[in-house]
């Protein structure tokens, strides 16, 4: 099995930051990775890292990969997934052989292992509704099999180890998927910015997180090398080689500020690793 060693966290994550991973295990098969979390106790599965942030300074903390499971199979409209594959492989290979729905997941640096994690969503869809297998391991370890119906929510999804995910997809033409892909494209490039960042840092309740941010006057707000994105409050943006420390002062500023003026908690959806 592979293993990299002192990994910057600016390789392996969309924000970066000043962190370096110590060692990072990359199992080729499900087998190994049943073979790792039978020995190696707590161990934080690092998917395409979108959503993750790494402390500045050396980590210690056990890391996996499932970069090399990455395979896309396809019989009929069940398209087997591996959990290291990222969302647009698999948008792409599937509307070869025609077979469409999950074009909301392009635009996303994510894998399918992490947004079935969290059941990954956007404009009103979500990853769980697709789901028809996911291989995981049972608490002993052995790989098992697990079948719908699964108790997902919003930002709320599978709970173990996903190894291997079967799509249901739906039938649609290349020209179709195509024009959602540019559709679901424009809206992004219009109302989310560019740049390196973990995705949205906080969930969405009865209003947007965004919108409380917006309202506290916080756009904009620089620390070090880290900035409250200007254009949509509900991303920090990395725009000078910016720390994990200068992501943190700005996620528990907008907290405090809007709880001090709204009475509202928002909660984080970003994973800070050492935080399993």
């Amino acid at each position: 099995m592979e293993t990299l060693y002192n990994v910057p966290a600016k390789s392996i994550t969309t924000y970066g930051g000043k962190g370096v991973v110590k060692e990072i295990l990359l199992p080729a098969t499900a087998n190994e990775v049943a073979d790792i979390f039978k020995s190696q106790g707590d161990i934080h599965i690092l998917g395409g890292g979108s959503n993750t942030l790494i402390p500045d300074g050396v980590v210690y903390d056990k890391v996996v990969s499932f970069k090399k499971l990455n395979k896309v199979e396809i019989d009929d409209n069940i398209v087997r997934v591996g959990a290291g594959a990222y969302a647009c492989k698999v948008v792409k290979k599937t509307r070869q052989h025609g077979l469409g729905g999950i074009e909301f997941m392009l635009g996303v640096p994510a894998t399918i292992g992490g947004m079935v994690r969290m059941n990954a969503g956007a404009f009103g869809q979500q990853i769980g509704v697709y789901i028809d297998k996911i291989v995981t391991l049972n608490p002993d370890c052995e790989l098992t099999e697990i079948y719908p119906p699964f108790n997902f929510g919003y930002r709320k999804g599978f709970q173990g180890v996903v190894i291997e995910v079967s799509l249901r997809l739906e039938r649609m033409t290349e020209s179709r998927s195509i024009a959602l892909e540019n559709e679901f494209g424009a809206y992004r490039r219009l109302h989310q910015p560019k740049g390196r960042s973990t995705g949205s840092v906080f969930r969405n309740d009865e209003r947007s997180a965004g919108y409380y941010i917006d309202r506290v006057g916080l756009k904009g707000t620089r620390k070090g090398g880290a900035e409250i994105s200007r254009l949509h409050g509900n991303f920090i943006l990395n725009i000078d080689d910016g720390t994990a420390e200068d992501f943190l002062y700005l996620a528990n500023l907008a907290q405090a500020r809007v709880y001090e003026e709204f009475g509202v908690q928002l909660k984080k959806e970003f994973i800070l690793l050492g935080e399993i």
